[in-house]
């Protein structure tokens, strides 16, 4: 409903509130509709975050060794970095569970990759790429830091 919802323009209201997204997407598509995309939702998380949690981890080793980056510092660098990694790695899916969830692509995740492939290519897979990694960025930051921060007051070992 969120991305259906946030894909209208002024001009073109299809949906006035949540219940009436719900209601008409139920109504015209099935209660199936309003899971379309889970599953790749789902494929997509669990690597972004193991890719996220492995890069963290090593680039924070790496730049333990510098005096000047440490703490707070070291979680901001470590997990925004580690955020524009896992991000960008995990972009295609990212963009097959959102066309999935728009309706743009409803005949399933490797119909739509075949889709976005054969319009635009490789590149397609990183069609707005930047505008998510310009979310993505201080989301990961602000998690690390508040990950390390968490860590040090409960007494666990922070590098």
């Amino acid at each position: 409903i969120r991305a259906r919802m946030a894909i209208q323009t002024a001009g073109n209201l299809k949906y006035r509130s949540i219940m009436h997204a719900f209601r008409k997407i139920v109504s015209e598509e099935g209660i199936g509709a309003l899971y379309r995309g889970c599953g790749t939702a789902i494929a997509e998380r669990f690597p972004n975050m193991a890719i996220n949690f492995g890069a963290y981890e090593l680039i924070k080793s790496k730049i333990a060794k510098y005096e000047s980056l440490h703490g707070m510092g070291a979680s901001l660098i470590s997990g925004g970095i580690a955020g524009i990694i896992s991000t960008t790695i995990c972009f295609p899916l990212d963009l097959i569970m959102r066309n999935l969830q728009t309706g743009a692509g409803s005949s399933g995740p490797f119909a739509v990759a075949s889709q976005i492939y054969s319009s635009h290519g490789l590149r397609g897979f990183y069609s707005g790429l930047k505008p998510q990694l310009i979310k993505a960025l201080p989301y990961t930051c602000a998690v690390w830091m508040v990950y390390d921060y968490c860590k040090r007051v409960l007494y666990f070992e922070v590098r």
